[in-house]
């Protein structure tokens, strides 16, 4: 399952930096990064609550999704930050990425139809996300060079995305059963298991990407305010010949995470993620 504890790990480490800086420009920059993990927790908040059935907890998943500064914080910054001016709403979800980015980055994904018994468009286009993210993407994460708790987070996502690809699996097995099911009744029972793994299936996917994003976000912030987690961020990325002409051949690393999270957030636009206050 997703870690909701790293994202908001990811959160604490953005609100120091955020109490710790001066500069107006890299606050606002740094505020925005906050409301998009803070938003992300939410999300996943919300969906852990589908799949548990605890619609009794609805009004909480629209509160507190913006980041406050206490009255410490404020104090002296009032006059002279503009960020807090801001209205709050406007930076509720992670950046916009206009419809021209989203059909231009998303062209090359073909998406078909997983099996003839799934009539969930969306889950045609997250198992098409998700091998061509690991055929084209994968190298992103897989190439940058990071210190050794750096390196373990990351390589936590290849456990992830092995376990993201079981699930697949998992759905068309049962997606063949039904095809091969011999009774209208078999074929009714398991087409009610089949909408179940569906939505949990959705969520776990879409899950994995975002947490994937905010990981790279706080790469590329630490890369971003002088720091140094990106050991290589210069260094162009290599495939073998056997690899083919891969998208990322020859970008910098740091180019790189920037296009990755682009190409999440644009896939992750197209996709109606499940929210238990829609039932």
């Amino acid at each position: 399952m997703v870690d909701i504890e790293y994202l908001q790990g990811v959160l604490r480490r953005l609100k120091g930096v955020y109490k710790l800086t001066s500069d107006v420009s890299q606050k606002h920059r740094v505020k925005e990064q906050m409301n998009n993990v803070q938003n992300d927790i939410a999300i996943l908040q919300r969906n852990k609550c589908v799949t548990a059935d605890a619609d009794n907890h609805e009004s909480d998943s629209t509160q507190n999704n913006t980041y406050e500064m206490n009255e410490s914080e404020q104090q002296g910054n009032a006059d002279n930050d503009p960020i807090s001016k801001t209205d709050e709403t406007s930076v509720l979800a992670p950046p916009p990425v206009h419809e021209e980015q989203i059909h231009h980055i998303l062209k090359p994904i073909e998406i078909k139809k997983i099996h003839e018994e799934n009539h969930d468009a969306d889950i045609d286009r997250l198992y098409a996300y998700l091998y061509y993210f690991e055929m084209e993407y994968w190298a992103a994460l897989s190439k940058v060079n990071l210190d050794y708790h750096n390196s373990q987070e990351r390589d936590a996502f290849f456990s992830k995305l092995e376990n993201c690809k079981r699930l697949f699996k998992d759905y068309i097995d049962i997606l063949e059963t039904i095809h091969r099911a011999p009774r209208d009744e078999d074929k009714r029972k398991m087409r009610l298991m089949r909408e179940k793994q569906s939505r949990a299936l959705i969520i776990e996917i879409a899950g994995f990407f975002i947490s994937i994003r905010a990981f790279i976000d706080a790469m590329i912030q630490n890369y971003d305010e002088g720091s140094n987690i990106i050991l290589n961020p210069d260094e162009q990325i290599k495939f073998s010949k056997f690899e083919g002409n891969k998208i990322l051949r020859k970008m910098k690393i740091i180019d790189a995470l920037r296009i990755t999270n682009t190409l999440i957030t644009a896939m992750l636009d197209t996709i109606s993620i499940p929210d238990f206050k829609k039932r």
